[in-house]
């Protein structure tokens, strides 16, 4: 445990707290995420969905601490999503969308689609307490 998680870790709190800093730098790296996808072009869309996906690893290592891969933190995050079997699958969806995206470099994703990815993410982060 880091000097700075002492400090997040709430005794009594069940998995799923995010401390009001964090929820507010979600809020704040959320708003580039947005920004890149207004600018409606494949670039800005590409870097939209990688930014977002920062964004939940950013939420799940603060959830999480201690792991590397942002995959390893979301399956851990199963018990948070509870009863949203769909919501969590989404997310994991989003993911690996993230995940082919940046290994193919011909991968091209419609607009349309690319707000779609946005808000499987968006939901996901915001059961995981980022956007309260």
């Amino acid at each position: 445990m880091g000097f700075f998680d002492f400090l997040r870790a709430k005794p009594g709190i069940k998995r799923g707290y995010l401390a009001v800093f964090d929820q507010e730098t979600i809020k704040n790296k959320w708003v580039n995420v947005e920004q890149l996808l207004s600018a409606n072009n494949p670039a800005s869309r590409r870097q939209a969905i990688v930014e977002a996906d920062k964004v939940l690893d950013y939420a799940l290592d603060r959830l999480y601490p201690g792991l590397n891969a942002t995959g390893e933190r979301l399956k851990l995050a199963k018990e948070i999503f509870d009863y949203k079997r769909k919501e969590y699958d989404e997310v994991w969806f989003a993911h690996k969308v993230r995940n082919e995206m940046v290994h193919n470099l011909n991968f091209e994703m419609p607009s349309v689609e690319a707000k779609n990815i946005i808000e499987k993410f968006k939901t996901g982060i915001g059961l995981l307490g980022g956007f309260r």
